[in-house]
C-alpha cells in the first residue's frame, strides 16, 4: 500500500481542541484516501458529506450560488452535516415525517479549514462547516421522498 504523508496544523482543525500554533503532526494517508478529511484525533473523515436542507432554501442557494444554512444553523453559527453513517440517523430524529426536503452531497475537501469535525450526538464526530457552503461544493442534490410510513427514502449515496 502507498501512503503519503500530510502535515497537519491542529490549529487550523479545531478549535476546541487547540494545541500551540506550531503544533505539527505528521499522518499516514493511504493514497487511495488522499482527499479524505483528518479530524481532530487524526482519524480519517469522509469525503463526501451531506446536508438535509428545506427545499425552498435549497432553491434560492440555487439562485445566488452560496448555501448560508437553515435557521438551526445560523443560530448555532455554523452548517450542519453529515456523514454517510450518520444521515439516516439524522433525517430520523430532526427531520422526521417532513416534506419537501433535499438531500445534497458536498465535496467536504473543497471547503478548507473551514470545514471541522466535531463532537456532537453520542460523541460522534459531526461534520460542521465554518462558513457559507459555495455551491461548487455541490456534488449532487436529490429530493429526500417520504415513504407510506413516513419515512425519508435515502437515494444510493456516493
Amino acid at each position: 500500500m502507498i501512503f503519503t504523508i500530510e502535515m497537519i496544523s491542529y490549529q487550523a482543525i479545531t478549535p476546541k481542541m487547540r494545541l500551540p500554533p506550531d503544533s505539527i503532526a505528521a499522518i499516514l494517508i493511504p493514497s487511495c484516501m488522499e482527499k479524505a478529511l483528518t479530524s481532530s484525533t487524526g482519524s480519517i473523515m469522509p469525503h463526501i458529506i451531506y446536508k438535509i436542507a428545506e427545499e425552498p432554501l435549497w432553491r434560492q442557494a440555487e439562485k445566488t450560488g452560496v448555501f448560508k444554512g437553515a435557521p438551526i444553523d445560523v443560530k448555532d453559527g455554523y452548517i450542519h452535516f453529515s456523514t454517510g453513517d450518520q444521515v439516516a440517523q439524522t433525517a430520523a430524529l430532526h427531520f422526521a415525517g417532513q416534506p419537501d426536503l433535499v438531500l445534497v452531497a458536498v465535496d467536504g475537501a473543497r471547503l478548507g479549514n473551514a470545514l471541522l469535525y466535531e463532537e456532537s450526538r453520542g460523541g460522534a464526530l459531526f461534520p460542521h462547516l465554518y462558513g457559507p457552503l459555495p455551491l461548487s461544493a455541490v456534488v449532487w442534490s436529490k429530493p429526500l421522498m417520504l415513504d407510506d410510513n413516513n419515512k425519508h427514502i435515502l437515494p444510493d449515496l456516493v
